[in-house]
């Protein structure tokens, strides 16, 4: 019996064709398919328990950060602020098989942002701390 494959881009055509969204799965690293209105729903749901809405512009914030950077004398930290490309974290969901109703987990990325720049420095530095911590379980 010859075994039926559809392509990629079958998939991806047939999937905008009929208002079908995919997404990975959190556990088993397969796809879930989901018609647009329930990825609203389930996305919305998932970004209102995660998130709470705040009033601020954030290129004002990304000015306040790089004046108050400046002011430290972190200008090399400052420049990466300035050349981070966007403004805000971009969430992207994966499906909860698992669990009951098959919930969204929101995931955020900072790639190519200013929190990057932030946290990249944050990072090289405190790794050069020794910590001498009992309790520390190495994972």
């Amino acid at each position: 019996m010859r075994e039926h494959r559809l392509g990629v881009g079958k998939i991806v055509e047939h999937a905008v064709e009929n208002s079908l969204d995919i997404l990975m799965a959190d556990k088993k690293g397969y796809f879930a398919v989901a018609p647009y209105h329930v990825f609203c729903e389930k996305a919305l749901t998932a970004v209102e328990k995660n998130c709470k809405p705040i009033d601020v512009k954030a290129s004002k914030v990304k000015e306040r950060a790089m004046s108050l950077l400046r002011r430290h004398n972190l200008e090399q930290l400052a420049r990466s602020l300035k050349k981070a490309k966007g403004l805000h974290l971009k969430p992207f969901f994966v499906v909860k098989t698992h669990k009951p109703e098959a919930r969204f987990r929101t995931i955020v990325t900072e790639k190519r942002l200013r929190q990057l720049a932030v946290y990249s420095f944050l990072e090289k530095h405190l790794l050069s701390l020794q910590l001498n911590d009992p309790y520390l379980i190495p994972n």
